[in-house]
């Protein structure tokens, strides 16, 4: 299934929808989160969570649903990147 018709669904609270997306991109969101701060699994695990949190909340800023993957790794960034303050 296409992201563009998976993100819909979860906009309208498909919770299948939801964990698609959470099976997708957590590799990433990881991959993410270790190589930018090096931390324990407990951080790690952390960081993903709060970057899925913010993603899921945030969904209705996204412009472009074929750019997921590239908005999903910025926020990413973002939360991990906070850490290092």
């Amino acid at each position: 299934m296409k992201i563009e018709k998976i993100l819909e669904k979860v906009k309208a609270g498909d919770t299948d929808a939801l964990k698609i997306i959470y099976e997708r991109y957590s590799s990433l969101i990881r991959s993410i989160c270790i190589n930018i701060t090096k931390e324990d699994e407990d951080t790690i695990n952390d960081l993903v969570q709060d970057s899925f949190i913010l993603t899921y909340y945030s969904l209705g800023k996204l412009k472009d649903a074929s750019k997921f993957k590239e908005w999903c790794a910025a926020i990413t960034k973002n939360v991990a990147l906070k850490l290092r303050i």
